[in-house]
């Protein structure tokens, strides 16, 4: 009676697995069935991005540029909750800046196109972990080197590198940048990106000025006609860039008609700060 008594426990044992492995072989299943549905093809993501990219730059009517960038934006915003796009090159896309931070957890898109008003600019920022944070620039705005902006307040410009820096205890992003508001000239920005979890943000107050107080960002405008070299050198840990000056000694301080005077300055970094050092010497410089 006792062996009976075992063997029809051995009996329910079996059973009992036998449909616990066939209820996880059904869930596994479920689980690939919906990731293969998940799976996105960023080949031809890019491809239409290209296109409507194509139409950007092509296209006279304000409007109409308006609606093809709403859709540019809504589509690399979809495509964003991905994690292969974090990764994903676009090399086919020439007018979308697409950087990685020095730290290779951030990536940041911008993109602009002119207007009848001026250009306009949007960017996207991506960070490894899956999360993304918009930035939408209605009309373009000259920021100011005080205070920090939000970033439904962004001010626009495309930005081509992004250095990580680590500052009271969290990373920050030191951003470089270009951007234009009018025909008489244009603007190079050293500016912060702070993502922190409550006030994400641009602006943080490290950039020491001549007289030893902080900037929370640095704005130089320079003459539409001419450059400003602006880089990050990694080998010496420094921001390098042309000292600027009048071209015109009858209109000293109108910023349109500043240029390089041949010599540099430099940011040079602490850890709580970015020193400023002024009349460097550069051998290789980065156009």
């Amino acid at each position: 009676m006792k062996n009976y008594a075992l063997s029809l426990l051995n009996i329910e044992t079996k059973r009992i697995m036998w449909n616990k492995n066939r209820f996880l072989t059904l869930i596994f299943c479920a689980i690939v069935v919906v990731c293969q549905a998940q799976q996105v093809d960023l080949l031809q993501e890019e491809k239409n991005l290209a296109t409507l990219f194509k139409g950007l730059k092509e296209s006279n009517d304000d409007t109409f540029k308006d609606s093809l960038n709403t859709l540019i934006y809504n589509k690399l915003k979809d495509i964003s909750v991905y994690p292969e796009t974090f990764g994903y090159p676009f090399d086919s896309l020439h007018y979308l800046g697409k950087i990685y931070a020095t730290d290779g957890k951030l990536r940041l898109f911008t993109w602009n196109y002119p207007t009848h008003n001026g250009y306009r600019f949007n960017g996207l920022v991506l960070s490894n972990t899956g999360r993304s944070w918009s930035l939408h620039s209605a009309a373009t705005t000259e920021p100011t080197e005080t205070g920090t902006i939000d970033l439904n307040h962004w001010y626009g410009a495309l930005y081509y590198e992004a250095i990580a820096y680590k500052w009271k205890h969290q990373t920050v992003y030191v951003l470089l940048g270009w951007a234009q508001t009018n025909s008489r000239y244009q603007t190079k920005i050293i500016d912060a990106l702070v993502l922190d979890d409550e006030n994400p943000h641009f602006g943080a107050p490290f950039f020491e000025m001549n007289d030893g107080t902080y900037a929370y960002r640095r704005v130089f405008r320079y003459d539409a006609q001419t450059i400003m070299n602006l880089f990050y050198d990694a080998r010496k840990n420094r921001i390098v860039f042309d000292h600027l000056s009048p071209m015109k000694t009858d209109v000293y301080l109108d910023e349109a008609t500043f240029g390089s005077d041949m010599s540099f300055d430099a940011y040079i970094r602490r850890p709580q700060k970015w020193r400023l050092q002024q009349d460097i010497k550069v051998k290789n410089v980065k156009h």
